[in-house]
């Protein structure tokens, strides 16, 4: 979201641990919306297919379903309806806070 400051974005547990992975650069460059001016060629994930990424939304996808789900969306979709469906049987919240980071990387 381009209207979200940077400790709004941080402050979801799940985030802070994805950028604590990341060098001091590579976060710099997705908490301004993936946009620079310099060369972002060393900024790509590792595991991908060594395309170029338009934006910060389109970059984290990519590194998430790559060192995830080994680049298979269907086993994202899968996991995304299996805690949705845990949720709703067993009321299990943190399937539900899963279920809605999934839904909002994906927006």
């Amino acid at each position: 979201d381009p209207t979200a400051n940077a400790g709004q974005i941080a402050r979801h547990g799940g985030t802070r641990s994805y950028l604590s992975e990341m060098s001091p650069e590579m976060r710099t460059w997705l908490l301004f919306g993936g946009k620079s001016n310099g060369d972002l060629s060393q900024l790509q994930p590792m595991e991908n297919d060594g395309g170029k990424f338009n934006n910060a939304g389109e970059y984290v996808w990519n590194d998430v379903l790559f060192r995830n789900y080994d680049g298979n969306e269907h086993d994202f979709l899968a996991d995304v309806q299996l805690a949705f469906l845990i949720f709703l049987f067993l009321e299990c919240h943190s399937s539900l806070e899963h279920w809605r980071d999934s839904i909002s990387m994906c927006s």
